[in-house]
């Protein structure tokens, strides 16, 4: 299940881009290991929580937690996730479906 630090910097994320005028520039970034974390679906500390990516048309958040890639627009609705068999199940246990506001869902 999520830490409650990770479900903590879910909310906030969310609330953040719901905010009115919201730009690229205006969202904190945290870089780590950007190569690895891309191209391999590491094992990392669960509380390394968040990598902005921007593009052209949005910002859309990935946030790794536990081997898993949720993918969010930029309202902090969840469009997709990718990870370990395992760590889907865990996921889809606690709640949390593609389609749904992160804020919305009470996780674990």
């Amino acid at each position: 299940m999520l830490s409650s630090l990770i479900k903590s910097e879910i909310y906030k994320m969310a609330a953040m881009h719901r905010r009115d005028g919201i730009t690229n520039k205006d969202l904190p970034v945290i870089r780590v290991l950007e190569a690895e974390l891309f191209n391999k679906c590491l094992s990392i500390n669960a509380d390394l929580i968040r990598v902005f990516h921007d593009t052209a048309s949005s910002v859309q958040n990935l946030i790794h937690s536990r081997y898993l890639f949720f993918l969010t627009d930029n309202t902090g609705v969840v469009m997709d996730f990718q990870g370990s068999e395992e760590a889907i199940k865990d996921h889809y246990t606690c709640g949390l479906r593609p389609g749904m506001a992160c804020c919305d869902k009470k996780m674990g």
